[in-house]
């Protein structure tokens, strides 16, 4: 399960990659975005679904999904907490939770408060004071609070991919 479709660069890459033994559900708040998955999904001729629902209340049982995913989706939504408790629900156990996300909000939204004169340090502090939480190291321990074990961290330049497990 894919959360967070956005505009499919990741849902193309997942949808591709699948044998006919394999499902994939792709779930976006927003219901054009939802809507990406099944057109890759029949592009592809691939068993993809794609659902409008909120990622904070997910509309499927626990332990569901083997793989819970977002690709530069987890940095643009709120109560990124809420998410990860409902992602970890869904997921069955020893089940991977795998994020692409950017090291710091700043790089996703550092024009708005350029605009306005607002230091990054100052920037940085709001968004968290509205639960944007984007860093690795916000991530990583909101993560482990939700009952993930991280397995996997790799770094690049301006983005990181990480895994996680439940238990």
């Amino acid at each position: 399960m894919e959360m967070t479709v956005g505009a499919g660069v990741g849902t193309n890459a997942i949808v591709r990659s699948l044998t006919e033994d394999m499902y994939y559900t792709g779930v976006d708040i927003d219901f054009v975005c939802a809507k990406n998955a099944d057109v890759i999904g029949r592009y592809y001729r691939k068993n993809a679904l794609g659902l409008c629902a909120s990622l904070w209340n997910l509309p499927f049982s626990d332990n569901l999904f083997d793989v819970v995913c977002s690709h530069f989706g987890f940095d643009e939504c709120r109560e990124i907490p809420t998410i990860l408790k409902e992602a970890v629900r869904v997921l069955k156990p020893s089940g991977k939770l795998i994020t692409v996300s950017r090291h710091s909000a700043w790089l996703r939204r550092h024009k708005i408060f350029e605009t306005y004169n607002i230091p990054e340090a100052q920037a940085l502090e709001l968004m968290r004071q509205v639960r944007l939480y984007a860093d690795f190291e916000q991530f990583d321990a909101l993560a482990v609070e939700a009952g993930l074990t991280r397995t996997d961290y790799i770094p690049f330049e301006n983005w990181y991919l990480a895994e996680y497990t439940k238990p």
